[in-house]
This record gives structure tokens, C-alpha cells and sequence, in this order.
């Protein structure tokens, strides 16, 4: 009994897309009762990208973007995330809801079962995408800088803006470089005293313990080498915060060297210092006011 998006493509074009994370090919779908023709389709992920069962990031026009829920408004991206790995099906609505409760950032998660040219395709998670849309839904500025992270903030080449692989991609803002990023990094790697006065200044520290609080009851051992946002209120209070992003590998559920996403154990010992390698939150974990 879940909610059905049709999704209308030719198979050259879903070929296109599977094969595919960069370039768009059309596609057009039917959801709650409103037709989108001609969207974009394009596959997502990294690890996912070898899954038989792939993500999908879709982008819809401009004059007419998607209504995912019909109390909330429109947005004009969704990501439909595969679940082929997690047999529970159910982890990341499970996760992103603690982190709501928690009074943290969040995605909106709706599994949906997806209709390809009438047949059945199979089941997807359609998860909100990082973008203004996103901000603006959360109460943040949408002005604000917006930064995808794929690395563990540990040397200043992580500040480096790029796409995916150990890069910061840049999700807003475009139009300037990344000083912010690089200031920051100089900021949560400082010492002593003026460590301290970095992080009371230009840190959301509640915020912050919020999200890591949540991160910990969710055991979300997948960040932070990757998987996490940066946010900061360029244009306002210019504080940083830290958002959850990919949170599959939750509650229990471990990748590992020898079966990595096949690893049907459940793992309840997760430590207590989740991203204790990555310098941001290292900071917070090591500042005993915070700790």
C-alpha cells in the first residue's frame, strides 16, 4: 500500500541512465495525480552505481515542479534512492526521522512503488533533495552556502570544490570560491583558546550537538569520511552547521571489508564517537564544554 509514481521512458533512455550519473535523458512521470513531461533523468550515487538496482536523481522544469506531498510545497528536484541493500527497507525514513525529532536538519523520505511504462519496477525511497529548496524548507537561508561533502575535512585539499570523489561540492552560492570552507578548516584546526573562541563564535553549537547526538542514536557509521553537509548563514549569524546526508548504513547495519554491502549482521556496538575523524566534529568531541 505505498503511493505509485509511474515513471514513463523509453528503454534507450533507462539504459542512458543507468550508465549515466552526469547527463540528463528525458523521461516523464505521474504522481499524486499531476503528469510531468519531458524531466530530466540521471543516475545517482557512487557506491550504488554498481547495484543492479540503481538511484536515480530526477529535475524537473522550472513551470512545473513536483508535488511530492500535497500539504508541503513544490520542489524542483527529488533523489529515488535504491534500496536494493537494506532489507529492512526502512532505515532511512527510520534515521531521518530521529534526526527530525531530534530537532536536527533533515530529508523528507516517502517510499514509493515505482511503475515503469505500466509494469511493476520495484520500490524506491524518494528523499529530498540538497538544495535552496531544501534550506528553505528547514528554515535556513537559501542564500546560505551549501556544501556536499566527500572527505573527512582533514587537510586543507578537502576544502578543494569539485564533484564527487574526495571533493566539496558546492551546492550553492556558486559565484564565489571556497574561502568560507578554507576559514573554517583554519578555524576547528586552531589551538587551545583560540580554538575554543572559534567554535563559540562561528559555530551553531546546538545545532551541532543536535545532529551528532542524533547521528550517535542512529549509529551512522557511513559518515564522516563522506555522507555530511555544511551549512553556513552566510548572509546572517555566518555559523556553521553540520546536516546528516546517506544514512542507509544505520541502526545495525555495517558495511564491511569482506561482504561490504551484503553483510546481513546486525552490529550493536557502534561507538559513541561517530566522526571523531573528521576535524569539524573532532573539534566538538574534544572541547570538553561540547563533549
Amino acid at each position: 500500500p505505498l503511493p505509485v509514481l509511474h515513471l514513463f521512458i523509453t528503454p534507450a533512455n533507462l539504459s542512458q541512465a543507468d550508465n549515466n550519473d552526469s547527463a540528463r535523458t528525458l523521461c516523464s512521470i505521474y504522481y499524486l495525480g499531476e503528469f510531468y513531461d519531458n524531466i530530466g533523468i540521471n543516475r545517482h550515487g557512487q557506491s550504488s552505481q554498481g547495484f543492479p538496482k540503481k538511484s536515480y536523481d530526477l529535475d524537473f522544469n522550472s513551470d512545473h515542479q513536483f508535488r511530492w506531498n500535497l500539504k508541503e510545497p513544490r520542489v524542483g528536484d527529488i533523489n529515488l534512492l535504491t534500496t536494493y541493500p537494506d532489507k529492512a527497507h526502512m532505515r532511512n525514513m527510520l534515521s531521518y526521522e530521529t534526526y527530525r525529532d531530534a530537532g536536527s536538519p533533515y530529508h523528507f523520505v516517502s517510499p514509493v512503488r515505482v511503475q515503469t511504462n505500466g509494469g511493476f519496477y520495484g520500490t524506491w525511497h524518494m528523499v529530498e533533495n540538497g538544495d535552496e529548496d531544501f534550506l528553505k524548507r528547514v528554515g535556513r537561508d537559501r542564500d546560505g552556502a551549501l556544501y556536499k561533502m566527500y572527505n573527512s575535512f582533514a587537510s586543507s585539499g578537502d576544502t578543494v570544490i569539485g564533484i564527487n570523489g574526495t571533493y566539496a561540492e558546492k551546492k550553492t552560492r556558486k559565484h564565489e570560491g571556497n574561502a568560507d570552507l578554507v576559514a573554517l578548516f583554519n578555524g576547528v584546526n586552531g589551538i587551545g583558546t583560540n580554538k575554543n573562541l572559534y567554535l563559540y563564535d562561528n559555530l551553531n553549537i546546538s545545532e551541532a550537538v543536535n545532529s551528532i547526538a542524533a547521528r550517535i542514536v542512529t549509529g551512522d557509521v557511513d559518515c564522516c569520511h563522506k555522507n555530511y553537509y555544511f551549512y553556513r548563514d552566510s548572509d546572517g549569524t555566518g555559523e556553521w552547521e553540520a546536516f546528516p546526508w546517506d544514512v542507509d548504513l544505520s541502526f545495525g547495519r555495517n558495511w564491511s571489508s569482506s561482504q561490504s554491502y551484503w553483510d546481513d549482521a546486525v552490529y550493536p556496538q557502534n561507538p559513541l564517537y561517530i566522526g571523531n575523524n573528521n576535524s569539524f566534529f573532532n573539534a566538538l568531541f574534544t572541547t570538553p564544554a561540547t563533549k
